[in-house]
């Protein structure tokens, strides 16, 4: 591991919050708990409400950069804000709700410095549900991609956000995560398509690397799901020349299905059925 613990191998991981005191301390820890040391964690904070600040500031460790920033609703600004305050050779995100696992970000690094043409990697991840208990292992087998991925990924997201690494030159190249508002809570699947047209994406075959949490609101799943159907269209058509009119019929009748399916059955309670 020598070859990838120096200066030119700084990971920066961005951290966006808003009122997470309750979760924070959690994701903060386990990036301090990680393996692989060489990092600066930058949070950025949507001036909270909460002792979010409070929280952050009792971690006394000189890797720590607290921003605050004002995004107006827009998580993507958030992002984007971190990757432009960040000197990291690689880009890394964490939700500020979401629990990496000590080998995470070793055991990435280590994957991209063997393959200097892979764009983006990501891991292995389970559901961290609210009474504490952990189910599953995402993505499924048969959903697990790497290499030209962009037809899979464009049928289906299949990466958690905090499970990603990106080289910070594939954001030089491609530019950063898209801030219209329409695409609230997609930003990021738009950047891996982006990332897929263009440079191999990868994985680490090893076990879940992280825990990503599920919280239930009273707000209805069917009208959740039917907003993320609404804006996973948009990429769907946005997309549709480079994938042709057959497969783009076929996907939008795939996400139409899963929107009756997710609708019905709350995320945490699904078999494992896709």
């Amino acid at each position: 591991m020598s070859s990838i613990n120096d200066k030119s191998a700084l990971v920066s991981v961005i951290m966006p919050t808003y009122n997470h005191a309750r979760y924070i301390g959690e994701a903060i820890e386990s990036v301090l708990n990680q393996t692989y040391k060489n990092f600066e964690l930058i949070i950025i904070d949507n001036y909270s409400t909460d002792n979010t600040a409070e929280i952050v500031a009792s971690y006394n460790d000189k890797r720590i950069k607290y921003l605050k920033f004002r995004n107006h609703g827009i998580i993507a600004a958030s992002r984007n804000h971190g990757i432009k305050n960040s000197n990291g050779k690689y880009i890394a995100f964490l939700d500020s709700d979401d629990i990496w696992l000590p080998q995470k970000l070793e055991l990435q690094i280590e994957l991209m410095e063997s393959n200097k043409d892979i764009g983006m990697s990501y891991v292995l991840y389970s559901h961290l549900l609210e009474d504490g208990s952990v189910k599953g292992v995402f993505p499924k087998l048969g959903h697990r991609l790497r290499g030209d991925v962009f037809t899979s990924l464009y049928r289906k997201s299949v990466i958690a956000n905090s499970g990603t690494v990106v080289r910070m030159e594939v954001f030089k190249e491609l530019g950063l995560l898209d801030e219209n508002p329409k695409l609230v809570t997609i930003e990021d699947y738009e950047m891996w398509l982006r990332i897929a047209k263009s440079r191999p994406i990868d994985y680490v075959d090893h076990k879940i690397q992280l825990l990503y949490r599920i919280r239930c609101d009273n707000s209805s799943n069917m009208m959740k799901s039917f907003t993320k159907w609404q804006r996973e269209m948009l990429l769907t058509n946005k997309y549709a020349h480079t994938v042709g009119k057959l497969y783009y019929v076929s996907v939008v009748c795939s996400k139409t299905i899963h929107l009756i399916y997710d609708s019905i059955i709350p995320i945490g309670n699904q078999p494992d059925l896709f």
